[in-house]
């Protein structure tokens, strides 16, 4: 009877860690959005150039140092996409506005402590002023290979954070942005990692 009982908490104890380690297949970190806007530089003839910016902090809670290549996209409801690059007049004065230090560029691609959080910034110059909805894709937050039941699968997949701007085309700097909310967008669907034999073909 007591082995019964030792082989039935045994059993239990085996079915509690395998379903733990279903619960989090992959290392993943949390991301907080902030507010995007709309925000102008003027070059040395007084011409403007309009920036989108989406600011968001990334957080590492998953026990261990990761290296991340972190890239945010732009998607509109015309049918434009935009890749977030590198302004460092319009990024100086996104900082002014949020009073607030923010990596960007080459500063998202780099290795990222356990328990530290960054502060960054995405940003996009002449965004197709005629949209009124945006959605911001976020990759890199998370490891490309998922374990589920001891099986290893590649899969590739970013966040999208949807918004829309109420108002016209001018003056967008002027007009309200209302958060729409999260989901997951698969770039590459789920497929089985085939392991080769050590020596083998």
């Amino acid at each position: 009877m007591r082995l019964f009982s030792r082989l039935v908490a045994t059993t239990g104890l085996i079915a509690l860690l395998a379903a733990a380690a279903d619960a989090q297949p992959r290392w993943q970190l949390k991301v907080t959005p902030g507010e995007p806007g709309v925000v102008t530089t003027f070059d040395a003839l007084n011409n403007p150039t309009s920036y989108w910016y989406f600011p968001f902090s990334v957080t590492n809670k998953t026990g261990a140092d990761r290296n991340v290549v972190l890239g945010v996209k732009a998607l509109t409801n015309t049918k434009k996409t935009y890749i977030a690059g590198n302004y460092p007049d319009a990024e100086q004065r996104i900082e002014r506005l949020l009073r607030r230090k923010l990596r960007s560029g080459a500063e998202l691609r780099k290795k990222i402590p356990n328990g530290a959080t960054w502060h960054c910034v995405a940003i996009f110059r002449n965004v197709d002023t005629s949209m009124d909805k945006i959605t911001f894709r976020l990759r890199g937050i998370e490891d490309v290979i998922v374990r589920v039941r001891g099986v290893s699968y590649f899969e590739v997949r970013a966040l999208d954070f949807k918004y829309h701007q109420g108002g016209d085309e001018y003056y967008p700097w002027e007009d309200p942005i209302q958060f729409l909310g999260r989901r997951w967008s698969v770039l590459k669907q789920r497929s089985r990692v085939v392991r080769r034999p050590v020596g083998g073909r």
